[in-house]
């Protein structure tokens, strides 16, 4: 696969060298593969001259090649809303670490100052939620088998409403689906269940794997976070601020340092092993400034929810009931 010609940078002086030319073509060759338009894979040239440009990459082997081809391509991904490639099905397509993915992509993305302007930041990838195409499907038959419901037509109209009224900002997209985790897996709707346990029972041919996914994310929990300490390139504790207890949480999204805040939601990374967890869906980073204008704010929702409940609310009942609160609260002063 190698490159016989030094090609030019568009309007650059900087020339790429048979090395960056190579990473170049293993780029476009997989995207070509993959039937991605020829916008596309102008957008990914373009994102490899532009970090080349400023950063010269002095040293590229065989092994770091195809993690900046797996990195580009993903950066591209994240860029054009691209859900269904993740770190891991790259890792795998090309041979390398989903760790060094996501070290070379903080690198390039902080080089290219691509999402510096943005107050949203997802410091996740939205499809890494999801172990295979086969759990990603159970999970879209979960959203028919919700919206298709006369059942719960009115309940998902009323809360999509609370998240997205006409006073409310507009919501990334990958916000859409933790708003669907807390219809279907935290709110009750009746007889102490939730949307995915009538889902569950409506549905006895699933298997081992869908089941155990269903079961997972109906033991996730939405929660502001403080690192802790960084255990290792991939696991940091988390103390959970609502229920104050700590979590080790397997991480590989862009760097979290000890002090630290996140907002999101964390998934068992076994159904009845709470021992590590993952990220899920949306992480956020956050303030401490924006923590601490938030605590009176929270402290009044609890009160309410509790006087409604006749003083028999607890930290959990409220958090499970009213995540949508405080996505709606962040982003509605990020907004401002």
């Amino acid at each position: 696969m190698g490159v016989k010609q030094v090609k030019k940078i568009p309007n650059q002086e900087l020339p790429l060298t048979p090395e960056q030319g190579e990473v170049l073509n293993l780029i476009l060759s997989w995207m070509t593969q993959h039937n991605f338009s020829e916008a596309d894979r102008g957008q990914a040239e373009q994102i490899w001259l532009a970090y080349i440009k400023k950063t010269g990459l002095p040293k590229i082997n065989e092994v770091n090649r195809r993690i900046w081809a797996a990195t580009v391509i993903y950066l591209l991904s994240r860029q054009r809303g691209y859900s269904w490639i993740n770190q891991n099905q790259l890792a795998k397509t090309f041979g390398v670490s989903s760790g060094s993915i996501s070290k070379r992509w903080q690198e390039m993305n902080q080089v290219l100052e691509m999402e510096k302007n943005n107050p949203y930041q997802n410091y996740l990838s939205t499809t890494d939620y999801f172990l295979n195409a086969q759990t990603m499907e159970v999970f879209r038959r979960l959203l028919v088998f919700t919206r298709t419901s006369n059942r719960w037509k009115n309940y998902v109209e009323e809360t999509f409403y609370q998240f997205m009224g006409a006073d409310i900002p507009s919501i990334p997209a990958g916000l859409i689906l933790e708003l669907y985790i807390y219809i279907t897996c935290d709110r009750e709707v009746g007889e102490g269940k939730r949307i995915v346990d009538y889902f569950t029972e409506s549905c006895p041919n699933l298997s081992q794997e869908e089941l155990t996914f269903l079961q997972r994310i109906k033991a996730s929990r939405f929660g502001l976070f403080e690192v802790q300490a960084v255990l290792s390139d991939q696991v940091l504790m988390f103390l959970d601020l609502f229920r104050n207890q700590k979590v080790k949480v397997e991480y590989n999204g862009p760097e979290l340092k000890k002090g630290d805040f996140t907002m999101g939601r964390i998934i068992p990374r076994q159904e009845d092993d709470k021992a590590l967890w993952s990220p899920g869906i949306y992480l956020m980073k956050i303030d401490r400034s924006e923590l601490q204008e938030l605590e009176p704010v929270a402290r009044k929702w609890f009160w309410d929810y509790s006087v409604r409940h006749k003083g028999w609310a607890t930290n959990e009942e409220f958090i499970q009931e009213n995540s949508f609160l405080f996505w709606r609260w962040f982003f509605t002063r990020r907004a401002g």
